[in-house]
């Protein structure tokens, strides 16, 4: 890959990773890493399309372009410094003892401070640079627009003094923050949670070594373009007339009029931006929040727009409970060993000597039956029987079975016989006598239902 396509390419890549880790800093309100984001997927966004727009071309096809887009690089110039300060400056209050929970207007105070640092500051600076501006930009081959610069002493205030103040300033809130968490680093978890801070231990790690990286990065960077812009010397500001005499003019410098030093500096500056953002995003992309929120993207991803099933379905699938038989009812249920066909078998019917009543085997007692019995109730028939005590008449025992029809809260005493007379006893133990039954058909009608009744 070329340097002319490798330049686009990183750059707009690296403008999209940055953004990965943005829904995490958003919920956070962490306004100074939100910050970094705007500004580094700004530069890179502009860095990719000039690299596009001028490769092997040194035209000025986009002046108005041109003109935002170079007073955007001379704000982030001190953007970015003031952005590691502000993350710093809060890392270090959060890790001292001088204030124990933040309130409200705490965080409010911080959101504004924060605010006017990362984008204040900067927008005065990229207004304080017409001062110092000779012409309307410089446009170099295969970088686009450059914003133009009169290197005199009210330039080095203007475009390089404050991005190295804030850098110093950074470089001694780190320090302190460290210091803050060696000295707690077995308590500094339930510190972080009793702050009310919405970070943890390694969220804050993650951001000091974030915010000391970019500041080691920036500050060589700066102080590699001052010394090579001032290796020529300063000039002399004399007024404002000479310096901003013919404002309008654009210089065009194509690449075979670069020496090779300024071109490799040119380089290194430029290819900072897509580094940082590189940088960025190792820092953040990899956290636990961005992992939950790559997860929620790709199953929003296979459900709404595949329509396919969420790829953690076969785990909730796998997890449904699992209905087992209790022991006590396995171990209620006899053994083949403990059953005898013959004897646990139903008593088969023989018909009566006396003709009108019947007469069955009485169940077996014991041991047995109560398995019979125990084996019945785990699998119940159709009909759902079961065997109350015998009926007695007049010496014979009848085992009939109980029928739900009947079941009414009436039994029967005694069988009717062609010289006795039918008793019906309720469960409250009082008794009525029937009248005698004086035809045949009624003598039937009752030999009918005993006869169902088995």
């Amino acid at each position: 890959m070329t340097m002319a396509l490798s330049m686009p390419v990183g750059a707009f890549i690296a403008a999209a990773l940055v953004l990965v880790p943005l829904p995490s800093h958003w919920r956070a309100r962490n306004v100074a890493t939100l910050a970094i984001i705007a500004w580094l997927f700004t530069l890179n966004v502009i860095y990719g399309v000039n690299s596009i727009v001028w490769r092997n071309r040194v035209l000025n096809y986009a002046p108005v372009w041109c003109d935002i887009t170079t007073k955007i690089i001379i704000g982030s110039s001190s953007a970015l410094p003031a952005c590691t300060l502000c993350v710093c400056k809060h890392l270090e209050l959060v890790a001292s003892t001088r204030v124990v929970r933040l309130t409200f207007v705490d965080k409010r105070r911080r959101m504004i401070f924060e605010t006017v640092m990362c984008f204040g500051v900067p927008a005065v600076l990229m207004a304080l640079h017409y001062v110092v501006q000779g012409h309307r930009f410089d446009i170099v081959e295969e970088v686009g627009c450059e914003p133009a610069t009169y290197y005199s002493v009210p330039a080095i205030f203007v475009v390089w003094f404050v991005p190295l103040l804030f850098a110093v300033i950074t470089m001694g809130y780190a320090a302190v923050a460290f210091y803050h968490f060696f000295q707690k680093r077995l308590s500094f978890a339930k510190h972080l949670a009793n702050s009310d801070s919405s970070l943890s231990t390694n969220r804050y790690l993650r951001l000091m070594a974030m915010a000391v990286t970019e500041m080691i990065w920036g500050t060589s960077l700066t102080t590699v373009t001052l010394v090579g812009n001032l290796a020529n010397g300063l000039r002399v500001w004399d007024n404002w007339a000479d310096v901003h005499s013919d404002f309008s003019r654009v210089g065009m410098f194509p690449t075979v009029l670069l020496t090779s030093t300024y071109h490799s500096q040119l380089m290194l500056v430029w290819w900072a931006i897509p580094v940082s953002a590189y940088l960025f995003f190792l820092f953040f992309g990899f956290g636990s929040e961005p992992m939950q929120d790559y997860r929620r993207g790709v199953n929003f991803v296979r459900c709404k727009i595949l329509r396919l099933a969420p790829k953690d379905s076969k785990k909730l699938m796998g997890s449904l409970p699992v209905v087992r038989p209790h022991c006590h009812a396995l171990q209620s249920i006899p053994s083949l060993n403990m059953l005898d066909d013959k004897e646990d078998a139903l008593p088969s019917y023989s018909p009566p000597k006396g003709g009108a009543a019947l007469s069955m085997s009485p169940s077996k007692s014991g041991a047995q039956s109560e398995h019979a019995s125990t084996f019945l109730d785990i699998e119940p028939s159709p009909r759902d029987v079961a065997f109350p005590p015998p009926i007695t008449t007049h010496g014979s025992h009848l085992t009939t079975c109980r029928r739900p029809e009947l079941d009414h809260g009436i039994t029967i005493e005694d069988l009717p016989t062609p010289d006795s007379t039918p008793v019906l006893s309720s469960p409250l133990g009082s008794s009525a006598a029937l009248p005698e039954l004086q035809s045949r058909n009624t003598q039937m009608a009752m030999e009918s239902n005993v006869a169902e009744m088995v």
